[in-house]
Formats: C-alpha cells, structure tokens, sequence
C-alpha cells in the first residue's frame, strides 16, 4: 500500500481515512529505497528525490545466531581459546576440554558479569570456568 500511494501524489484518501504527513513521509522514503538501485525508475522517483534528497545508508545488521564462540579454558598458569559451535552438547565439550586439560573429572561453570551457573549459559556462552575435582 505505501508504495501505491506514493504513486498518487493527489491521494488523500485511503478507504475513508486520511494519510498522516508522516506516514505519507515514511511511504515516499520507503518509495525511493525501493528503486534506488534500479535501473528503470518511475519519474515520481525523480520527483521525491528532489524533495528529499539522497537517502543514507541503511545499516547491515545481522540477527541471526553466532554459529560458534571463542571459548577461554584456564588451567593452572596457562590458557588456551578454543572455537566451540553453539549448537554442540555440554556432554561433548567437556570431552573436547577433558582431552585439552588431561582430566576426566571436573566441573563446569558459566561466568557472566558476575553471574555463575546460567541456566542459559548454551544461549550465552561467552566465558566458563572450570573448577577440577
């Protein structure tokens, strides 16, 4: 609908209600992102360019979840950072980490700002200690 009453720049109306300067503000910016990288473009297009004016940028965010985190395993005076998928199962991290640090037996915790035994510490995971036994 934004890009339809962009089109009609006389459209006041839409079903019986009236177009805010905002939004009718909003629906030319979306207007001009839209062809902005096209080649063919509609003469509105020129139109609210010179109204507006070159727009900025938009930022490239990305949302989706890190595959893997850097892990830091400390053990006596040394430590060492290991790349861990984010979808890989404590059982096998603590395997991973038992080959590293040469025991079978310890414990594992998440340290978060203060933070210790996160339940949501596979969602987080950032920073473990590990406490040997």
């Amino acid at each position: 609908m934004q890009l339809l009453s962009v089109h009609f720049p006389h459209l006041h109306l839409v079903n019986g209600t009236s177009l805010a300067s905002q939004e009718l503000k909003n629906a030319e910016t979306v207007y001009l992102r839209h062809f902005e990288h096209l080649e063919l473009k509609p003469l509105r297009y020129s139109e609210l360019l010179a109204k507006h004016g070159p727009l900025q940028e938009l930022a490239d965010i990305s949302l989706e979840p890190p595959f893997s985190v850097a892990l830091t395993v400390e053990h006596g005076d040394s430590s060492q950072v290991i790349d861990v998928p984010t979808k890989q199962k404590i059982s096998d991290l603590k395997k991973t980490l038992a080959q590293i640090v040469g025991f079978k037996n310890f414990r594992l915790f998440y340290e978060h700002k203060g933070c210790t035994r996160s339940r949501y510490s596979h969602i987080l995971g950032v920073v473990w200690s590990i406490l040997f036994v």
